[in-house]
């Protein structure tokens, strides 16, 4: 059996309704529905509304209530301002709400609503698994190494000289090679002099011979988030893609995810001045 899904059929009590709510929620109807089957078209697959008796009918198994059915659709999105967009258009289509968007314990945001039927959707951020320009998801080949890049962090945190702030910070970047590079802050006397701990990632990388960062860890103490200053926003996104995770920890793990289109958005970068 190939890897693929090709239609999910949902199975409902009211098809006009039904209709009328993905309808409202900015899905274009196929030209290919019938008068007992509406379609339409998902990016790679189709969703089909179908009566729910007859589609138990076709499958040979009884129309029985069932409560909570064990599966949700999901729709992840760009950022979590698109989550909240997405969740309170459902709710202003007729969705019950379920579950208000939230971070979550995994490092990304979402909420759940119900259809008029009570099929589970959950929209999502979801920064481990990248969308294409067409909004398709790819999985990664490999896990990201959360735990590995927050360890490398915390180690180069604890060796951050900090003589003026008394404030450490400790950054890793996973290259597209799936190699981890650290550092931590330096400061200086003449305090401009001073360098990030994210410069110091980037600038080890750079001397391995890699040039494209995957991920950013930044770890440091107190109850703000520390995430990177402007100056080192830029110097990522010089070598990262918009769709770049940079997670932001504390010295018990992460507290939040982002792109890095979401910390530097509208951003100058090497494309502006024709670099390929």
């Amino acid at each position: 059996m190939q890897p693929r899904i090709s239609l999910v059929t949902l199975g409902v009590a009211d098809l006009a309704r039904a209709k009328a709510f993905y309808q409202a929620l900015g899905w274009n109807l196929s030209g290919a529905s019938q008068p007992e089957v509406a379609f339409f078209q998902a990016n790679g697959l189709a969703l089909a509304l179908y009566g729910r008796s007859a589609l138990a009918e076709e499958a040979g198994v009884d129309d029985a209530a069932t409560g909570f059915a064990a599966i949700s659709i999901a729709q992840n999105l760009r950022s979590e301002a698109e989550v909240d967009e997405v969740y309170a258009s459902a709710l202003a289509a007729g969705a019950k709400p379920l579950k208000s968007p939230r971070a979550t314990t995994w490092g990304g945001y979402s909420g759940y609503f119900a259809d008029p039927d009570g099929h589970l959707w959950e929209v999502a951020w979801n920064p481990f698994f990248p969308l294409d320009e067409a909004g398709n998801l790819h999985l990664p080949q490999q896990a990201e190494p959360l735990e590995a890049l927050f360890n490398a962090a915390n180690e180069a945190r604890a060796r951050a000289y900090a003589r003026y702030s008394q404030f450490t910070v400790g950054a890793a970047v996973l290259s597209s090679d799936g190699r981890i590079y650290a550092g931590c802050n330096v400061e200086n006397a003449a305090y401009p002099a001073g360098t990030c701990a994210e410069a110091g990632a980037i600038a080890a990388m750079i001397a391995a011979g890699e040039s494209r960062i995957a991920a950013v860890l930044v770890t440091g103490d107190g109850p703000e988030l520390v995430t990177p200053c402007g100056a080192c926003r830029q110097r990522i996104r010089e070598f990262a893609s918009p769709e770049t995770p940079i997670h932001i920890a504390d010295l018990s793990g992460v507290r939040r995810s982002f792109r890095l289109d979401e910390l530097l958005p509208f951003s100058f970068g090497p494309e502006n001045l024709g670099a390929p």
